[in-house]
């Protein structure tokens, strides 16, 4: 979608790294008012964070996919109002819904617990199968480093790979994603009674 030249102008003088760094502060404020799966609102569904709710607003914003009109009010009011509708619907989600409902206090009916080492090591085979296959090797590299280091942090994994956190976050985000997609593929054959290969 098309954005006016004079709005255009007016978005490209904005200080985006200070905006970003208030957006970020208002997705987290936000999201901590609300129920996550996890219990963690610095740990929101589908693998976002606040950051990633702040960088979706903008840019969104300077695509044109969420039209500001100056007339209508300041930037960072609109921006923020942007991100609440983003927040709310992370947490309405069918993503954040699922998982929610699952209290950490019931056992429910599962692999065997002699089995989950096991169990744990061949998705974890079965992922790196994938990401070799998709060629990701940046995200094969966090594996293999995550194995290595007794101290998986992102700081730690930054520094043994020689790149910075924010890589290393963004790495793990992308490979949570692509670990959740491979379970959910496999879902339907492992109720089915299938076996993998």
């Amino acid at each position: 979608m098309a954005i006016d030249s004079k709005i255009r102008r007016r978005l490209q003088r904005v200080d985006w790294r200070a905006i970003g760094v208030r957006l970020t502060a208002h997705a987290a404020w936000r999201a901590a008012n609300l129920h996550w799966r996890r219990g963690d609102p610095l740990l929101l569904a589908a693998g976002k964070t606040a950051e990633d709710i702040a960088m979706e607003v903008i840019e969104k914003v300077l695509a044109g996919e969420r039209r500001w009109e100056p007339e209508r009010g300041e930037l960072l009011p609109y921006l923020c109002g942007v991100a609440d509708s983003l927040v709310s619907h992370l947490a309405d989600s069918h993503d954040n819904r699922t998982y929610a409902e699952l209290d950490p206090e019931v056992d429910y009916p599962g692999p065997p617990q002699v089995d989950a080492g096991a169990s744990d090591t061949r998705r974890i085979n079965d992922l790196r199968r994938l990401l070799r296959s998709e060629r990701q090797t940046d995200l094969l590299e966090v594996i293999d480093a995550v194995t290595l280091h007794c101290d998986p942090t992102p700081k730690a994994l930054a520094d043994a790979l020689r790149t910075s956190t924010a890589d290393i976050n963004n790495r793990l985000k992308r490979l949570r994603r692509r670990a959740m997609r491979m379970l959910n593929d496999a879902a339907p054959a492992d109720e089915a009674g299938g076996t993998h290969g």
